[in-house]
């Protein structure tokens, strides 16, 4: 599990609030959105499949690939 793993100099994933300070600001994520973040901070320098994005985004649901745009602009948006 990540543990307040900061990413650059002013930005802090907070596991425990689910989303990230940024500049003393707290940004929330949507739960999806904040799993699949999460796993791919747990994999560091690694290109994922989008097979398992999906299954962790959508454990309970068959989805596709264009269903991961959404929450990688949201995860974009947060951190840039």
């Amino acid at each position: 599990m990540i543990r307040g793993l900061q990413l650059r100099e002013r930005i802090i994933v907070d596991p425990q609030q689910q989303g990230i300070w940024r500049a003393h600001h707290f940004v929330p994520l949507p739960i999806r959105t904040y799993r699949i973040l999460a796993c791919c901070l747990d994999h560091p320098h690694q290109i994922l499949p989008d097979s398992l994005l999906l299954r962790v985004g959508w454990p309970e649901d068959i989805r596709t690939p264009a269903d991961l745009f959404p929450q990688i602009h949201r995860i974009r948006q947060a951190i840039e």
